[in-house]
């Protein structure tokens, strides 16, 4: 992994380059005190780091697109309900919206404005279009455009979304793509309706199964005909 370390001395920037070779250098200048040499090998160290996720970018494994379809492959212990949970956030959302940038040059701000966007962003709306049309090749584009325009992105599905683009540049680090994952930086969206009007995340009881449970908590008492008093052990 990517990292600045001491060593014979002097602060210097361990990485592997973009043919998986091992590289110790250090900073060059005349320093005068550990800490200017430490904050030069931390600036080496992402200057490097950087050429070779550039590097990477002309072998195809630079952009969001790539990344995200390296991810999805890399997840061979997950449930298959889960793993079209996942190809429909990054295939729906994630890749219409970020896929031809380079993973490194997406910022905070880049991922706070694809939150902000509740409704369905134009290049959203244009993969929903496309989708609509491959499926259905009798479908008139204006139809499928109508469609598309109906379709809202909800807090829940954005609030998923992010947890899987977060996911994403995780496993680029992992990678030593990357050296910071944005996504940890981005708030959640909050649902600012009132709680009452809030849609219900967990199973609730029926009232037949609220009686059941009770039952089999508590059995009915049964008449003995004696006047003394029935107690339950709890």
């Amino acid at each position: 992994m990517a990292t600045v370390r001491m060593y014979r001395g002097h602060w210097v920037a361990d990485y592997y380059d973009a043919n998986q070779r091992r590289r110790i250098e250090r900073p060059e200048g005349h320093f005068e005190k550990a800490k200017q040499e430490l904050h030069a090998a931390r600036v080496l160290l992402a200057d490097r780091v950087a050429e070779v996720a550039d590097g990477l970018v002309h072998e195809g494994r630079g952009t969001f697109d790539d990344v995200a379809k390296r991810w999805l492959k890399s997840k061979v212990r997950i449930r298959p309900s889960t793993r079209r949970s996942y190809e429909q956030l990054v295939v729906c959302y994630l890749i219409p919206y970020f896929g031809d940038r380079k993973l490194r040059l997406i910022q905070v701000t880049d991922i706070e404005r694809f939150r902000a966007e509740l409704g369905i962003p134009d290049s959203i709306r244009e993969a929903f279009v496309a989708r609509q049309l491959k499926a259905k090749p009798g479908l008139a584009e204006a139809r499928a455009k109508q469609r598309a325009n109906h379709v809202k992105l909800g807090r829940r599905s954005i609030n998923k979304a992010l947890t899987v683009l977060s996911m994403i540049f995780n496993y680029a680090m992992r990678n030593q793509w990357l050296m910071r994952n944005p996504a940890e930086y981005v708030d959640h969206a909050r649902d600012e309706r009132p709680l009452e009007q809030r849609p219900l995340d967990m199973d609730v009881l029926t009232p037949e199964e609220i009686a059941a449970l009770r039952d089999a908590e508590f059995p009915p008492l049964i008449a003995t005909g004696s006047s003394a008093p029935t107690t339950i052990d709890c």
